[in-house]
């Protein structure tokens, strides 16, 4: 699994996470007849986006794109990523 990350000195930002499992998107690894990077309910194939403002502590910002979407995970910033 690829992470990446960045804060700013805000306290807000970012986790990108790689697709995870095999190639073609549909092999060991994937969510069965969709792939990870369609699947709305793991963090696979996503841009994360999260605040820290407290030390040790993420929150979820109310502006991510999906807040409150009982289908999609709130702390997806941006899916549907690939390499």
């Amino acid at each position: 699994m690829t992470e990446l990350g960045a804060l700013s000195a805000k306290g807000d930002g970012g986790v990108a996470w790689g697709d995870g499992g095999g190639g073609s998107d549909n092999e060991e690894g994937h969510t069965p007849g969709l792939g990870n990077g369609q699947d709305t309910s793991n963090r696979f194939g996503t841009i994360l986006r999260y605040n820290a403002d407290t030390p040790g502590e993420l929150t979820i910002p109310e502006s991510n794109p999906f807040t409150g979407d009982s289908e999609i995970l709130d702390e997806i910033f941006e899916m549907r990523v690939f390499h």
